[in-house]
């Protein structure tokens, strides 16, 4: 009997090898919602404080979440990384994205110029993904505290810092959508920022401070009900700068204590210091004996405790805040810390490795994470869009963009390019990350993907 290489179905003729293909891909849906079950176990919203769960607080998700799971579940584990653990997690990506291009050409039996091919527009794949999470405005959850209570943060940035990307108002909309009642506006060692807020906003939802470098080679936060003029804490030594701050009626906070190790948690004290950040968004990698010794130190010497976002615009979420008894708004901000509110630093995040282990197979831990804390609605949400692009490329759908999406990216990022140089121009005389780092990465992808596109369309010609 002769052999033929499609079946009949109710749908028409269907090639086997799509067949093949259907079946590898049930597969692997089967196999993720299997890790589902087995794996998931979410963190409930607890207080960082006393480690137990909390009452009548309240987590809701954006909307668009289950509409874009799969972008959104990888977009929430690159924003929620420790800082330090890009460069490991980055490279892990890249070599299983290598040894992934590499061993399906080798199955196939394409020639290595092919496979070369396939890596680099891997490769520029996961750069452009990367680039897009860090620069899309998409929120992560917003927080609902009960009545009577305020959720705030003394820490964060705008481009009138150094390493800062957004806009006063971007700012304003961050910290809305994920609940926060008023901030402390924290630049790097001046206090422009603050005045470029709306007039509306200020000591209302916005209130003035500071990051302030001192010559012992740590930085200090600076908080203030009122004005201040941060030139007058310039050039001066940390104990210094506690003194003058204290003359002024105003808070001392250290930030990311763990990040410096200059100091013991004793001489700090002796300083004045009044407080600590115990969680910061940007510096996640303490260990939990560490946070603990902190936290008890602080209970011990009457010290304030803060989860702080540390914002500066890359991405676009939190996963900590920082909830005092009392009301914030209208101007009371400063005065509710100065009464030492009862505190709670509510978060849903569980402790995550830090081993090389971890970073060795990294695409496996942050499946391993996802699936250990995503509802199940989102994790179906995740297998009806991966099995929506699987199918679309599948049956050839996608081979109609091929030639039109590398431009549409050239043209994107172009237009992001401008646009950040633009930005740039307002925040000159104190921010240098725009220019000197997001505007030639910028550049340099819309180049890349020009040539993509000329090349393709040439073959294509």
């Amino acid at each position: 009997m002769k052999k033929t290489n499609v079946i009949v179905s109710a749908f028409g003729q269907i090639p086997k090898a799509y067949i093949k293909k259907l079946n590898i891909l049930l597969a692997g849906l089967s196999a993720f919602v299997l890790g589902s079950i087995i794996f998931y176990n979410p963190t409930p919203l607890y207080d960082i404080i006393t480690e137990k769960s909390v009452e009548g607080f309240g987590l809701t998700w954006p909307a668009i979440r289950f509409f874009i799971e799969p972008f959104y579940a990888f977009s929430y584990y690159m924003q929620t990384l420790e800082r330090t653990f890009y460069g490991y997690a980055i490279a892990s990506w890249l070599a299983w994205l290598l040894i992934f291009s590499f061993g399906s050409s080798m199955l196939k039996k394409e020639p290595l110029k092919k496979a070369f091919v396939k890596a680099l527009v891997f490769f520029l794949c996961f750069i452009t993904l990367a680039v897009g999470i860090l620069l899309l405005r998409i929120p992560g959850a917003r927080l609902w505290a009960p009545e009577g209570k305020s959720i705030i943060c003394i820490h964060s940035h705008t481009a009138s810092s150094h390493d800062g990307i957004i806009t006063p108002r971007t700012a304003l909309r961050y910290f809305r959508a994920h609940g926060y009642d008023s901030f402390f506006i924290t630049e790097h060692n001046h206090t422009e920022g603050f005045l470029r807020f709306p007039e509306s906003a200020r000591f209302d939802r916005v209130f003035p401070g500071m990051q302030m470098s001192a010559r012992d080679g740590v930085s200090v936060l600076i908080l203030s009900g009122t004005e201040f003029n941060g030139d007058k804490f310039r050039h001066m030594y940390l104990r210094e700068i506690v003194a003058r701050a204290h003359e002024y009626g105003m808070l001392a906070i250290m930030p990311h204590y763990w990040k410096w190790g200059h100091f013991s948690l004793e001489q700090l004290k002796d300083l004045g210091i009044d407080g600590f950040e115990v969680y910061n968004n940007g510096y996640r990698n303490i260990s939990q004996e560490r946070r603990r010794n902190l936290i008890e130190f602080c209970k011990n010497n009457d010290l304030m405790m803060f989860a702080v976002t540390d914002y500066h615009g890359w991405g676009f979420v939190t996963d900590a805040w920082t909830v005092v008894e009392g009301q914030a708004r209208g101007g009371k901000l400063f005065d509710v810390l100065k009464s030492r509110p009862q505190t709670w630093l509510v978060t849903n995040r569980g402790e995550q490795s830090a081993s090389l282990i971890r970073f060795v197979f990294e695409p496996l831990a942050f499946l391993y994470y996802y699936l250990k804390e995503a509802p199940p609605k989102h994790v179906i949400s995740f297998v009806l869009g991966i099995a929506l692009l699987y199918l679309l490329s599948l049956f050839g759908f996608a081979r109609k963009f091929v030639y039109v999406l590398p431009l549409v990216f050239s043209v994107g990022f172009a237009g992001l390019s401008i646009k950040y140089y633009f930005l740039w121009t307002g925040f000159r005389q104190t921010n240098c990350v725009i220019l000197d780092t997001v505007v030639p990465v910028l550049f340099g992808l819309s180049l890349f993907w020009f040539l993509a596109w000329y090349f393709a369309y040439r073959k294509k010609i």
